[in-house]
């Protein structure tokens, strides 16, 4: 494989999305928009590689299909007032300090369901609707970041003032039926909400159908493969089961109470091992310690046998760019240009 080739393996390994990396405002920064784009997660279609994809970055994000738990009411509303199956009691205050402090927003249509999730805090997030082959996505990032945005998107992208909600808001259009609508901050963060349908009515009707919901209905309606705060320590545990860790590494910042999607927790637990293992490599190689050298390349070599690997291989390809990073250093070759693509 060679220079090229592993540099397109690492995008598609992006825990976050590809889309993302196109609205970033800091366009020259390459390497530094890189690194910003492994170390959350991917890029891709549908059933495409990574899974997440906050601030849409690129989304490797093979939609998991997952059902929207929201009862209808009688007068056929999607979403009724209250959600009885989920009491304010069933979920965590972790939980729901992070869906206060966020817009929750769904889609009053039957047919858009919420497939997929980045790792979603107060100020940040990603949440994708599917409906067949369309997508769109909702992102949300720092309220303080949001003149940057609206400048560098005003200053390359045709726009018009739209409402969203009864918010008055940006419509830009990207290219060709492609489209992203901006709102302006509100509490910690500011949202996007981008999809291309096939047409800009077609957007807009979708945009006609965001709802503001309750904390309970937009913590019911997450996707099967979301780890909620509470879940957290022990996803990350099973995952760590098979794997064999460095001396002294440190587990507890892996445990971070977010509500996050398991592919990118997969793809942070792993990255932090994996970068503990290169690192050790690097040391060992610049003092000719040849043990600890060998101990870092087998315990790289063994990722191919690691549970969550098998189960995150078929989603993206952050396990195909961890693995090549092995195969670097048992062939003796430099890591450090390529450490970025497993977060380190």
């Amino acid at each position: 494989m060679n220079d090229h080739e592993f540099d397109q393996l690492i995008a598609r390994a992006n825990p976050i999305g590809t889309e993302a990396v196109r609205q970033l405002p800091t366009a020259g920064a390459e390497s530094e928009l890189l690194e910003d784009i492994l170390t959350t997660t991917a890029p891709a279609p549908a059933p495409s590689v990574l899974r997440p994809n906050r601030r849409r970055r690129v989304s490797l994000i093979a939609a998991a299909a997952a059902a929207v738990a929201v009862a209808v009411a009688v007068t056929g509303a999607l979403f009724p007032r209250g959600n009885p199956a989920a009491p304010p009691s069933a979920f965590a205050a972790e939980a729901v300090a992070v869906a206060e402090a966020n817009q929750r927003l769904l889609i009053d249509d039957p047919a858009w369901k919420l497939t997929a999730i980045d790792e979603i805090k107060p100020e940040s997030g990603m949440t994708r609707f599917t409906n067949g082959k369309l997508e769109i996505e909702l992102d949300w990032e720092p309220a303080k970041d949001y003149q940057t945005y609206f400048g560098s998107s005003s200053a390359g992208e045709s726009h018009q003032p739209i409402k969203v909600l009864g918010q008055p808001a940006t419509l830009f259009k990207l290219r060709g039926t492609d489209f992203n609508t901006m709102l302006p901050p509100k509490g910690p963060n500011f949202m996007q909400i981008r999809a291309d349908l096939g047409s800009e009515q077609a957007y807009r009707e979708v945009l006609a159908k965001l709802r503001q919901v309750d904390v309970n209905t937009w913590l019911s309606a997450m996707p099967d493969t979301a780890v909620m705060p509470t879940r957290t320590r022990a996803a990350v545990d099973q995952m760590l089961t098979d794997i064999t860790l460095p001396a002294g590494f440190d587990k507890e910042p892996l445990y971070k109470n977010t509500l996050i999607d398991r592919y990118q927790l997969g793809a942070r637990v792993t990255g932090a091992v994996g970068c503990a293992w290169v690192h050790q490599w690097i040391v060992a190689h610049d003092a000719g310690d040849q043990a600890r050298m060998k101990q870092a390349v087998t315990a790289m070599q063994g990722s191919r046998s690691w549970k969550v690997f098998k189960e995150m291989s078929t989603q993206g390809a952050f396990p195909q760019v961890f693995q090549q990073l092995g195969d670097m250093i048992a062939k003796n070759q430099d890591p450090t240009k390529y450490m970025q693509g497993i977060g380190c």
